[in-house]
């Protein structure tokens, strides 16, 4: 739905800059010359993709302000259902800002959705004759929608759109989705240079999503009471963002012959060298960090027979530069797990009440991974096979780092925390440390030693015993390995295997 109407939302950015000054009541004249800047934009912006009599944004007269209305052109009916309006009330206040109110979507939305081809079956001849649609459609529905929102296009003061909605409901190819209510807001800061810092919110109450595959027997369900995200992107530059859809659009018009787009392993040409190189350029100089985070509390998810409960399922992802080189984090944390599908006895005592996992990977200089990127565009109008870069070429530039930076898992009497960090020098070189700590390991090794049926287990528990530093009640690890020597707490592991 974001992508369907970005070229309007973005020549609402420019209606806003230009827009008329306020007044008691706006007129026909000034509607008119408002959508002329509006085309005028979008032909700047949409390039050769821009229909010379298209008006995709009509203006007229509301009041004091403007009612703009975006209809779905007919060029469109492969991404939307033809006819497909959206409307927006725009009112300019007196410190030269716009008030944004009523955004009236279609109820219900239908977007035509890409439908990936089959994937073939094990030990089963492709058929060839089946005829699969190009597209399926995704409904979106809701009740009770409200918005509103003011806009500063000096970027000097904060800018800010909300919008509620009840009884949302999105239907896709392979999913369905549901919530009682839903908030979305969204902030642009000024962070200085004509740059901004964008931050958009969300929550939702009383979730459900189904989620159903062609190999899958039983659907995943996911539940939740209460949702809440937040997604963050540090020095925005909206004129590079222009840029670089003036770019793509050229790009994919120069990529589409009668109508129809080219192979994607065609022969690039020259000019379709260049574009692509300047949106290599624009794509690593239009923003800096990012940053995800997802909570959903009080969920389930359920693939019968088998479900779990759990107090919070919180998802964070993270993109920055570190060191000067790029860096990605990922944290995911199950809290408050339970399932009745754990058998009772030790199992049950000793299953997963909470698991963390925070990894990351960092390698390359932005500069490195730009250049590579670069590389890659250049030779892809080359007769030759054109392959990404491989291991070897990223090592090249310098390690490869990957981490730890959490890991808990909470057994209930025993608990294990750690952390550790692997660098990749050269392909099958590395060293790695980590530290690892554990609470009632002896309990365990006591209790599973009325476990005959564990016997498996105790075994390498009763060694780990024996390395571990005893602090009270914690039993630690120091691990180390350094050119293919691994040692715990200083001792050689290789001195512990049988001879």
């Amino acid at each position: 739905m974001k992508q369907a109407y970005a070229p309007a939302a973005i020549a609402l950015v420019a209606l806003l800059w230009t827009g008329q000054a306020a007044s008691a009541a706006t007129t026909a004249e000034d509607a008119s010359a408002l959508e002329t800047q509006l085309h005028d934009y979008l032909a700047d912006l949409a390039g050769p993709l821009f229909p010379a009599d298209a008006r995709p944004i009509q203006v007229t007269p509301d009041g004091d302000g403007f009612l703009l209305r975006s209809v779905a052109p007919a060029s469109a009916s492969n991404v939307l259902q033809a006819g497909s309006a959206v409307t927006l009330k725009a009112t300019r206040l007196d410190d030269g800002r716009w008030q944004l109110d009523d955004l009236l979507l279609p109820n219900p939305l239908i977007i035509k959705t890409p439908v990936p081809a089959a994937p073939p079956t094990p030990g089963k001849p492709a058929a060839p004759t089946e005829v699969r649609p190009a597209t399926a459609p995704m409904t979106i529905s809701s009740d009770k929608r409200s918005s509103h929102g003011v806009f500063d296009p000096s970027y000097t003061t904060e800018s800010s759109f909300s919008f509620t909605s009840d009884n949302n409901h999105t239907i896709g190819p392979n999913s369905e989705t549901t919530s009682a209510h839903s908030e979305q807001h969204a902030r642009l800061t000024p962070s200085g240079d004509g740059l901004v810092d964008v931050t958009a919110t969300g929550t939702s109450d009383d979730g459900q999503q189904i989620i159903t595959s062609n190999g899958a027997r039983q659907p995943m369900i996911l539940r939740w009471a209460h949702s809440q995200s937040e997604a963050t992107l540090k020095a925005l530059s909206p004129v590079t963002l222009g840029d670089l859809i003036r770019h793509t659009t050229r790009l994919a018009a120069l990529q589409t012959a009668d109508g129809k787009p080219k192979p994607s392993k065609h022969v690039m040409t020259p000019a379709e060298q260049a574009l692509a190189g300047q949106i290599v350029q624009g794509f690593f100089g239009f923003a800096g960090a990012a940053r995800m985070e997802a909570t959903l509390e009080k969920a389930s998810l359920t693939i019968l027979p088998v479900s779990a409960t759990m107090d919070a399922l919180q998802f964070a992802w993270t993109q920055d530069v570190v060191d000067g080189h790029a860096h990605l984090g990922l944290r995911v944390a199950f809290k408050g797990l339970a399932s009745p599908a754990v058998p009772p006895g030790i199992f049950q005592d000793y299953a997963p009440r909470t698991i963390i996992l925070a990894p990351h990977v960092t390698a390359l200089a932005p500069d490195d991974l730009k250049s590579m990127a670069l590389t890659l565009v250049s030779t892809a109008g080359s007769q030759a096979d054109t392959t990404p870069p491989s291991l070897d070429d990223v090592l090249a530039k310098g390690p490869i780092e990957f981490g730890m930076d959490e890991l808990l898992i909470d057994l209930g009497p025993a608990t294990l925390k750690g952390t550790g960090t692997l660098h990749l020098t050269a392909r099958n070189v590395y060293d790695a440390t980590a530290e690892l700590s554990m609470t009632g390991l002896d309990a365990m090794i006591e209790r599973l030693k009325r476990e005959p049926s564990l016997a498996q287990v105790l075994v390498p528990l009763t060694i780990l015993r024996g390395v571990g530093k005893q602090e009270g009640t914690s039993t630690s690890w120091s691990v180390a390995v350094r050119n293919g020597h691994a040692t715990v707490n200083g001792i050689d592991l290789s001195s512990l295997m049988p001879r």
